[in-house]
């Protein structure tokens, strides 16, 4: 497989590492407008950050695959899924990165008083996108099937397709 079948999984680890780094530098009066100012999480960020890098990541991945299904001739399964869980690893150990570069005391996802640590999120996360990996499997020849040929050829560039 050509390293450009890699790029976008690479791409997401760096987005997801940005995204972290972000959600860190917002002040929480901002993150939080528009909650209930007697949140009890309301000067941690996170509620937030969980829910990007659980749901947020796993939508992504599912895309991804998705794309990655419908632009190659032949579906390879066990290398979308090994490349999507070291995905999800590789963005938890990129914010764990930025967290240690910003030496910060804030209360976050990888600085945690009796909240859930980030290795519990990344196990989430990892369990959800096998979840739908899976689905996806199993709806991929309904898929493959309506899309057919002519999709890929009308609306996906060929510089888009994972397959050449």
């Amino acid at each position: 497989m050509a390293f450009r079948g890699f790029l976008p999984y690479i791409g997401i680890v760096v987005c997801f590492g940005v995204i972290y780094w972000l959600t860190m530098m917002i002040p929480n009066n901002i993150l939080y407008l528009g909650f209930k100012s007697t949140l009890l999480e309301a000067d941690r960020k996170t509620i937030y950050q969980e829910r990007i890098f659980t749901y947020g990541l796993s939508l992504v991945l599912l895309m991804l695959n998705l794309a990655e299904l419908l632009s190659s001739r032949e579906d390879r399964y066990w290398l979308r899924i090994v490349k999507s869980l070291l995905t999800v690893i590789f963005a938890y150990a990129a914010g764990a990165v930025v967290f240690l570069l910003m030496n910060t005391q804030e209360w976050n996802m990888y600085l945690y008083a009796r909240e859930i640590p980030a290795w519990i999120f990344c196990g989430i996360t990892l369990a959800m996108t096998i979840g739908l990996l899976l689905v996806l499997q199993i709806l991929s020849p309904m898929i493959r099937a309506k899309a057919g040929t002519a999709f890929l050829e009308d609306y996906l560039p060929s510089w888009l397709r994972f397959d050449r």
